[in-house]
């Protein structure tokens, strides 16, 4: 009798629980998954994700919570829109945690079977049990780790936050910074660099605007790029690049050092379209074009410059030899930078705000991202480092990152070892916030989240 009805509960869990047969399920998991294949979380062993995850339950607790108060007053005629859309966004996690629950349930049913059973009697119901077990143990390790994706979704300062769609185009802005021509030179290398990476990512790339030196630097750029998730990618390129290395113009062999900015804002369209630039707040410029570009240079002023009054924002552009056609992109970077500052402001301020509540321990991070070092042949990135706070919680934090320095020679030639270090930054960035999610964590431990806990079945061996 226990035979068969320990078979039964078995094969009416492979057939109703697991993802493939469940679309729903399956649908949140794909909507959940982390931005990246090598993401720290997906990297997490079952010991050190189920001890993350006893660390996150209050905020898994508050969520689902928050969601059943919500479902419970969606029929009410004062429901606003700003709840709706809390709910739609609590929803996945809600749904979620069930289906955690349901495998916890199931896999205890499953030991208990195994427990049960006699391997030297029924030899094939004690495999299909243990069998069972691998499976379940594979499921609630992989829907752990899409509700702690979600939860870092929901972060103030997460990259998706409150986008429907990664973005697919981006305006990439490098200037030439300390170091004189040599300065200028390493713009150029750097927009090589960029130039071949998005050839081997399969993204378009377009000049808007450059301004050349004699030697054949660039003091200036500002490119365009556009593919799948272009900015998710690219954004992680900002900040100051540090060269190391003799200049060709150098006799006595010395290394010196120089710097170039980069700037990466979003080319939101249907953003920049939503802001209104009004004629009497932008002021445009006409010159001569400057740089490479046979007789029409220095013959017409096709070269635009407009620039945003209120807040001194400028774009230019000179790629055309129209100079309506040089206008019309000119204003689009324009919209776009206007629309990236927008959005930074807000950013900054909902991370001033947050940093106060929590009085966050992390310092403020220097503007230089990584170091091009020639003469060693290398390129360290120095935000690649794991989030000290974190350390408590997942022992071998050092090694979801990633090492922070690669051949120099891959890099310049856009390969797979800039994939390495733009890969090693978001994971550190990852880490950092999954530390503020503990943070945010602890302030909710209390006996009301324990009872919670108990009523919603999350606890620590649910994982």
């Amino acid at each position: 009798m226990l035979a068969s009805s320990a078979r039964g509960c078995v094969f009416r869990l492979s057939h109703q629980l697991l993802p493939s047969a469940n679309p729903v399920f399956s649908r949140l998991c794909t909507a959940a998954a982390p931005t990246s294949p090598a993401s720290p979380v997906e990297r997490l062993t079952p010991h050190q994700l189920q001890k993350l995850f006893s660390h996150l339950a209050p905020l898994v607790v508050r969520a689902n919570s928050e969601h059943a108060s919500l479902l419970h007053h969606r029929s009410n005629s004062t429901f606003t829109p700003s709840q709706h859309a809390r709910l739609t966004q609590l929803a996945p996690i809600a749904h979620l945690t069930d289906a955690l629950t349901r495998l916890h349930h199931h896999h205890n049913d499953a030991v208990h079977i195994l427990n049960e059973s006699n391997p030297s009697t029924d030899a094939d119901m004690h495999q299909l049990a243990r069998d069972e077990i691998q499976t379940l143990n594979l499921e609630k390790h992989r829907t752990a780790v899409h509700i702690i994706s979600h939860l870092l979704r929901m972060q103030p300062n997460h990259t998706t936050q409150h986008t429907a769609a990664p973005a697919n185009s981006a305006i990439v802005e490098i200037r030439a910074g300390t170091g004189g021509d040599e300065a200028a030179l390493f713009v150029a290398d750097l927009h090589a660099m960029y130039h071949k990476f998005a050839l081997r990512n399969k993204w378009n790339a377009r000049i808007l605007s450059q301004s050349t030196t004699t030697l054949g630097g660039l003091r200036e750029l500002i490119l365009r790029l556009s593919g799948p998730a272009v900015y998710d990618t690219i954004r992680l390129e900002a900040g100051v690049h540090r060269v190391q290395r003799v200049p060709a113009t150098e006799t006595g062999g010395r290394v010196h050092t120089s710097t170039a900015s980069v700037a990466v804002l979003r080319d939101d369209t249907s953003m920049a379209k939503r802001l209104t630039l009004r004629e009497a707040d932008v002021k445009i410029d006409v010159y001569r074009a400057s740089g490479a570009g046979g007789q029409h240079v220095n013959k017409t002023e096709s070269a635009v410059r407009a620039t945003h009054i209120p807040t001194g924002l400028v774009a230019t552009s000179q790629e055309d030899r129209s100079q309506h056609r040089n206008k019309a992109l000119a204003l689009e970077a324009l919209a776009a930078r206007l629309a990236a500052k927008h959005a930074a402001e807000k950013a900054a301020s909902k991370l001033s705000e947050r940093r106060a509540q929590l009085g966050s321990t992390m310092g403020e991070r220097s503007d230089r991202i990584r170091t091009y070092n020639f003469p060693q042949r290398r390129v360290t990135d120095h935000r690649i480092v794991p989030s000290a706070g974190l350390v408590h919680v997942i022992e071998s934090a050092k090694t979801l990152v990633g090492e922070k320095s690669v051949p120099l020679d891959g890099v310049l030639q856009g390969g797979v070892e800039l994939d390495r270090l733009i890969g090693g930054v978001s994971r550190a960035q990852q880490l950092e916030q999954l530390h503020e999610l503990v943070e945010d964590a602890k302030q909710l431990r209390c006996a009301q989240s324990d009872e919670l806990g108990e009523r919603f079945g999350i606890g620590l061996e649910m994982v």
